[in-house]
């Protein structure tokens, strides 16, 4: 099965910019880089940003008609590369039901995240909203480093607020406390730094998809923090290696048993 990709440089979205001979978009796959959707309604604006593994829509008309009059726009933050998702991609998919049970997925964890972020945002302390955010953030942008978890995304004032439905300044407060408390604190290459003691640092490891994920007790248990602070280099770890490609193996059984039961019903459908 072939797939239209399609290279978005920086800048505000449009359709001229993924349309490459789609014969139906319904959307895009995201593969890598950095996007942001900007919902702007009467004076308060929202922000989300998406990556990889992203579905995004960048219709216009994608919700159709509104009761509630709002303005949708996209912007590259970060060169991006897409998979068009179109008429052509989904007739394939009709024989191949794991990818769709993936795309599903994908959908499932977006939800996931924006019901989390829309949960932190509601925390009382704003100083609470801008740590809890930059972790959020951290779960799948960040990387760890020596003193802690570096943010590698360059995250203006204003855009937090936008993420958390927070004025700037007050957002501009909240951080300034967090440094004072050594929480947070941006670097001069703009990166966000949360630092954390060593024992911490040792508990985390590269999610292989991206991100960060922490070891359970078990697994974190046994050699000294010098150890597993080398352990937590670039690459994964032999232990982490060995539970992704568990979890993988799952997943590929579990996708395998719906690809057979759908190859079946197909099957039985055909003359």
């Amino acid at each position: 099965m072939r797939a239209r990709v399609v290279q978005l440089a920086r800048g505000v979205a449009t359709e001229a910019v993924y349309d490459s001979g789609a014969s139906a978009l319904h959307g895009l796959l995201l593969l890598d880089g950095l996007v942001s959707r900007t919902i702007a309604l009467t004076d308060a604006t929202a922000v989300e940003l998406l990556g990889r593994g992203d579905l995004i829509e960048p219709s216009a008309d994608a919700l159709g008609s509104r009761l509630v009059p709002i303005d949708v726009s996209w912007a590259v933050l970060e060169p991006a590369e897409a998979v068009i998702v179109d008429d052509d991609l989904l007739y394939d998919a009709r024989r191949w039901p794991q990818l769709v049970a993936a795309l599903f997925e994908r959908l499932a964890s977006q939800a996931t995240r924006l019901a989390t972020r829309c949960a932190i945002s509601q925390l009382p302390r704003a100083e609470e909203r801008v740590r809890m955010l930059l972790w959020f953030l951290a779960e799948r942008w960040g990387r760890i480093g020596r003193d802690g978890i570096v943010l590698p995304l360059r995250l203006t004032h204003e855009m937090l607020g936008q993420m958390l439905g927070t004025q700037r300044p007050t957002v501009s407060l909240a951080l300034r406390q967090l440094e004072r408390d050594g929480a947070a604190r941006r670097r001069i290459d703009g990166a966000w730094l949360l630092p954390l003691p060593r024992e911490e640092i040792g508990r985390l490891v590269p999610h292989p998809s991206g991100g960060i994920r922490r070891l359970a007790a078990q697994e974190a248990g046994g050699g000294s923090d010098a150890d597993l602070v080398a352990a937590v280099g670039a690459a994964p770890t032999s232990r982490s290696a060995q539970l992704a490609n568990e979890q993988l193996q799952m997943r590929i059984e579990r996708l395998e048993a719906i690809h057979a039961r759908e190859q079946k019903r197909i099957d039985a459908d055909e003359p």
